[in-house]
């Protein structure tokens, strides 16, 4: 059997939303793919059309128009969407949204539950889970009595314990203190790396986008940029049209090319800032 590349491929999707006098083109007919493996960052001004999109990737919505396939399967036919959601799991901007359970091993064993699976192979689920996003020992704790940072590890383990292929992460971070999303970012990092799961964060952070393989920019619900994060953040004038922000680090180098001082600002990190700058010193 023929390994498949592609996690997710979309086809001229569309989605049109209808609950409104006039009828709002979300998404208007996206073509990409995201390879097994991936981490993406998928950016955006509010209204863009990224949440949506995202959305579309685990089948929460169906395509107006155009195609979703996951793994090889349409979204648009009814027996494919539960092996979807099952494999594409997104973690939402506001944990207590996800939290069911009355304590935090209850939480992560929820979805496995409705797998239909034996109640030993939940139990390992759950507990393998916890270990891998290190709250193992919150197993026994109340959900609600944990901290914003240690909810959101939370909802990491209860998606990572349905065996996804595939994580979206829906403004995860916003809430967070800068520990807490420094510690979540670090986890998901590892089970991109080590376990080869697909990331797509989606962010408002720029450096967050920083540590992704690639960045896609959507608009006005097209794709407008897509591209490794150096060169996507490399055109400072196009990402303020679009009403976004750049690393610290290359707006800092692009201050200092506005003075003259420097030629090149293909840099997103501290190390690479360094080295534009020593070229000019040298």
């Amino acid at each position: 059997m023929r390994a498949i590349i592609n996690i997710i491929e979309a086809f001229d999707t569309t989605y049109i939303y209808q609950n409104s006098d006039i009828p709002k083109k979300a998404v208007d007919e996206v073509t990409l793919s995201i390879k097994n493996g991936e981490y993406i960052a998928l950016l955006g001004k509010n209204g863009s059309g990224k949440s949506t999109l995202a959305r579309l990737f685990n089948s929460l919505l169906l395509p107006s128009g155009g195609d979703v396939i996951v793994l090889g399967k349409n979204s648009k036919d009814d027996e494919n969407v539960w092996y979807i959601r099952k494999k594409v799991g997104m973690i939402f901007q506001n944990p207590d949204n996800q939290i069911i359970g009355t304590t935090v091993i209850e939480d992560v064993a929820f979805g496995p539950e409705n797998l239909g699976i034996k109640q030993e192979e939940i139990e390992n689920r759950a507990i393998k889970a916890l270990n891998d996003i290190g709250i193992l020992d919150l197993k026994e704790r109340a959900p609600h009595m944990l901290s914003g940072g240690q909810k959101q590890k939370v909802g990491v383990a209860s998606v990572l314990a349905m065996h996804p292929s595939c994580i979206i992460m829906d403004e995860s971070t916003s809430m967070l203190d800068p520990r807490g999303r420094e510690e979540l970012l670090r986890t998901v990092k590892q089970l991109n790396v080590k376990e080869k799961i697909t990331i797509i964060n989606i962010t408002h952070h720029m450096e967050e986008a920083c540590l992704a393989d690639r960045v896609i920019i959507i608009d006005e619900g097209k794709i407008v940029t897509d591209g490794k994060p150096v060169k996507v953040f490399n055109d400072v004038e196009k990402i303020e049209e679009m009403g976004l922000d750049v690393p610290q680090v290359t707006r800092l180098l692009y201050k200092l090319k506005e003075k003259g001082y420097i030629k090149r600002i293909d840099a997103i990190t501290v190390d690479e800032a360094f080295e534009r700058i020593i070229e000019i010193i040298e």
